[in-house]
């Protein structure tokens, strides 16, 4: 499990990394919110999180999902990038059927507390805008990319796959990180217009 407050850089002690606070949910999920919507607002197409969005994950999701599923980068106690996997939560629920039975209710909570997630989706990724193409940005990207194959892998050490949706096919630099972590292209999703 992650420390509290874990320092990753020896010459950069005003760095950290570190997990969502449960505590003070309400406070990290606005963070994540402001950092990935500064993160992403130059992207085509792009539509601000709201607070609605992430809601879920705050009350619904909490259960199914390890503090250290979420993490926050800081720099002078400052937030400058976010991180949230989601778990595949069909790992623990694709026995149980519609409409579970009393057996199959007391199976979903005894897995909520002891199952190790071999899978999941890495649902919201961003670095402030201004730290974007630096080299700087490129550190911290990769310092979230790191963090987060750790959390995987300590949690479970049989992780079978993570998916790393929504990568914009422009950013090659992230694309570069993440595949000196060994992520793969598997699809490309493009969108055409057509005047008529």
């Amino acid at each position: 499990m992650m420390d509290r407050k874990r320092q990753v850089s020896a010459r950069r002690q005003d760095f950290s990394v570190r997990p969502i606070d449960f505590k003070n949910i309400d406070r990290d999920i606005k963070i994540c919110r402001e950092v990935y919507n500064d993160a992403w607002k130059d992207n085509w197409g792009f539509v601000p999180i709201t607070d609605e969005d992430l809601a879920d994950i705050g009350t619904e999701l909490k259960p199914f999902l390890p503090p250290e599923f979420g993490i926050i980068a800081e720099m002078d106690g400052r937030p400058i990038a976010v991180a949230i996997i989601l778990p595949n939560l069909s790992e623990i629920t694709r026995d149980l059927g519609g409409d579970p039975s009393p057996v199959g209710w007391a199976k979903l909570a005894y897995r909520s507390f002891f199952h190790r997630f071999r899978t999941g989706r890495i649902i919201l990724f961003g670095v402030l805008s201004e730290l974007q193409r630096s080299i700087g940005g490129a550190v911290i990207a990769g310092t979230m990319i790191s963090e987060m194959s750790r959390i995987l892998l300590g949690l479970s050490q049989e992780t079978d796959w993570v998916e790393a949706g929504w990568v914009v096919e422009s950013n090659r630099a992230l694309q570069g990180i993440m595949k000196q972590y060994g992520f793969a292209v598997a699809r490309t999703l493009r969108l055409y217009d057509k005047p008529l």
